[in-house]
C-alpha cells in the first residue's frame, strides 16, 4: 500500500508538470502578451457608467441589494458576470460572514454548528443553514476518517 500512495503521488507531480509545461506556451512573444492586456478603455467606462446608475437609483429610491431583481439588473445593461455578482452578494448578507453554512460546519464541525444556529437567531435560514452546517460537519468528518484510515494502511506491512 505504501508503493501505491508513492506512485500514485509520482503520477500526480508528473501529471501537474505537463500540464504546467504545456501552459508556457500560450504567449511566447511580448506583443502577444500586450495584445491579451490590452485594455479597452471605451467599454470599461461604459461598465462604470452602469455601475454608477445602479449606485444612483439604489441611492434614490433607498433600496438594498436584497430588492434589486434580476430584471432590475439587466434593464442597467450590466455584463451577466456583474449582474450575477450582485445578485449573489445580495443573498449572501443573511449569511455569517458570507460563508455558507456547510463551509462552517465541515472547517469547525460542532463548533461551526454552534455557531451558524447562534449567528442566524433572526434569519428564515436558520433551519436551513443549521442543516446544511451538521452536513458539512458529517462530511467533514468523514473525511477526516478516511485520511487516518488511508494513512496508517500505507504503513501496515502485507
Amino acid at each position: 500500500m505504501k508503493h501505491l500512495l508513492s506512485l500514485l503521488f509520482m503520477v500526480c507531480i508528473l501529471a501537474t508538470t505537463l500540464n504546467a509545461e504545456n501552459d508556457k506556451s500560450v504567449a511566447e512573444s511580448p506583443d502577444q502578451i500586450s495584445q491579451v492586456l490590452k485594455a479597452d478603455k471605451i467599454a470599461i467606462d461604459q461598465e462604470f457608467q452602469a455601475l454608477d446608475a445602479l449606485e444612483q437609483r439604489v441611492k434614490a429610491e433607498n433600496l438594498t441589494y436584497k430588492d434589486l431583481d434580476q430584471e432590475t439588473v439587466q434593464a442597467l445593461s450590466l455584463k451577466s458576470d456583474v449582474s450575477s455578482s450582485l445578485l449573489a452578494v445580495a443573498g449572501a448578507d443573511d449569511l455569517p460572514l458570507g460563508i455558507p453554512g456547510f463551509w462552517w460546519g465541515f472547517c469547525l464541525s460542532w463548533v461551526g454548528i454552534l455557531l451558524v444556529y447562534l449567528l442566524l437567531e433572526d434569519s428564515p435560514d436558520r433551519k436551513e443553514q443549521t442543516k446544511k452546517a451538521l452536513i458539512g460537519a458529517l462530511v467533514g468528518l468523514g473525511v477526516y476518517i478516511v485520511f487516518w484510515i488511508l494513512f496508517w494502511a500505507s504503513f501496515s506491512v502485507i
